[in-house]
């Protein structure tokens, strides 16, 4: 087997098991309210299956830059098969709900293992002149799981039942280490550094802090002291891991890049409109199935339209990019987003039935098809090549967790407007928690536009 074949087959390997994280991802937003029910908990409790899955990727990314130092590419492919193994079967046959979480977790650390390598094998291992047909491989894999994930989840869940998902799951591991059993091979050569500890805890204390307070702001069964602390815990940790990594010599990631205002402005831009794509998903899934009383397969094929297109603009979009400039294309996008946020929030205000929230659906989705990818390649350009790692590093972290962010969002204002009600007044405060949780989302895309604008402004473009 040639070297070019061996380094498609590795690209594929790595990247059906970013697919099959990906694909589960919105195949279980589907999925939460029948879990919701079936397990007997609250929405901000089942929404913990999606949003800590998001937590442990994104610490596993934000470390990746130690990991792929210190570990050579075969050893984090096979840990993250030997992971993905178990937390499916741990979900699959979970006796109870927390159960299937723990599941969810181990699923997150492979997840976060897997991403980052097929990137790597990229960049390593493929000549400059075809890196772009790779990537777009590589990218296609990625955006077409949450694109096929509410159909997976839908039909799955319909034919087989919940424990289906993941362990029907396991057959994409199995075809993943048949193709990189022999193709996916050490890249350089392992640096014996020493893993920065205090840096590592205060890292996993901050995202954890944050998604727990996030999901239990709007909870009705703990104090609301609780979450509120561990949220400004969460922004105290943050600082204290800022300060440190500036003042040791190997930090965990070079948070210098956040000193360049034009990275900082889209880095912050880019996480606050990933956060929206996740939580619309989330919200249209229960809206559908809880209010408009559709089944979750019609609920599946609201969203996946949208998704669909998503997914397709992506490597269109790039093109676009290189020719019309950073600030046409980006700023189209997020006009199409923000727009389909607010229309998503004023049409739920009354009645919204699933033909209405499909084509709003679209709309918004094409935003986030023109804009995140761009996002990406526009603010790590901003940085010098040495910084570049780590820039995409801080990028791929917030792509993964702000899913777990959205997700928890509009989980607890869900949860705040529900309360411990039943029948109609269940139903009434999902129809009204799902309207204040778009406008919270429109908020954010307000935000972000804002801080492209400034940011695109001090470039001069």
């Amino acid at each position: 087997m040639g070297n070019k074949t061996k380094n498609i087959w590795a690209i594929i390997a790595t990247g059906l098991l970013s697919f099959l994280g990906t694909n589960l991802l919105t195949g279980l937003s589907i999925a939460i309210p029948t879990i919701i029910k079936t397990d007997h908990v609250s929405t901000d409790v089942g929404q913990l299956i999606n949003s800590g899955y998001s937590m442990m990727v994104g610490i596993c990314i934000l470390m990746s830059t130690y990991l792929l130092s210190r570990f050579s590419t075969k050893q984090l492919f096979q840990n993250s098969i030997l992971l993905f193994i178990l937390g499916l079967l741990l979900s699959g046959f979970a006796p109870n709900f927390w159960v299937l979480l723990i599941g969810r977790l181990i699923t997150g650390i492979a997840s976060g293992l897997s991403i980052p390598l097929m990137f790597n094998i990229i960049l390593a291992k493929v000549p400059e002149n075809n890196r772009g047909v790779m990537i777009g491989i590589g990218t296609l894999l990625v955006t077409m799981g949450p694109a096929l994930g509410p159909v997976y989840g839908s039909l799955v869940m319909k034919a087989f039942g919940i424990p289906a998902l993941f362990l029907f799951m396991l057959i994409i591991v199995a075809i993943s280490w048949f193709l990189g059993f022999s193709t996916v091979e050490p890249i350089s050569t392992i640096k014996s550094i020493k893993l920065d500890w205090p840096s590592t805890i205060l890292l996993v204390l901050t995202l954890l802090s944050f998604t727990f307070g996030l999901s239990f702001l709007g909870s009705h069964q703990i104090n609301a002291f609780i979450p509120i602390t561990s949220v400004i815990l969460a922004v105290v940790f943050t600082v204290f891991f800022f300060k440190r990594s500036t003042q040791i010599s190997n930090p965990l990631l070079d948070v210098k890049v956040f000193r360049n205002s034009n990275f900082r402005n889209q880095n912050i831009a880019f996480f606050l409109s990933q956060v929206t794509a996740p939580a619309v998903g989330f919200l249209l899934s229960i809206y559908i199935q809880s209010v408009d009383l559709k089944s979750a397969f019609i609920a599946s094929m609201v969203i996946f339209p949208g998704s669909l297109i998503s997914a397709f603009l992506a490597p269109v979009g790039g093109k676009l990019l290189d020719k019309f400039g950073a600030a046409k294309i980006i700023g189209l996008g997020a006009s199409f987003f923000t727009i389909g946020l607010l229309m998503f929030w004023l049409v739920s205000r009354g009645e919204m039935n699933a033909m209405t929230a499909l084509s709003i659906d679209i709309i918004f989705m094409i935003g986030m098809g023109l804009s995140t990818g761009n996002l990406q390649t526009s603010g790590v350009n901003t940085l010098p090549n040495n910084e570049q790692s780590d820039g995409d590093a801080f990028f791929n972290a917030s792509q993964q967790y702000s899913g777990g962010v959205g997700t928890a969002l509009a989980g607890t204002i869900l949860s705040a407007f529900q309360g411990s009600a039943h029948g109609s007044a269940l139903l009434t405060g999902t129809h009204s928690g799902t309207s204040w949780a778009f406008c919270a989302l429109f908020i954010l895309a307000v935000i972000s536009d804002w801080l492209l604008i400034r940011g695109f402004k001090s470039q001069g473009a």
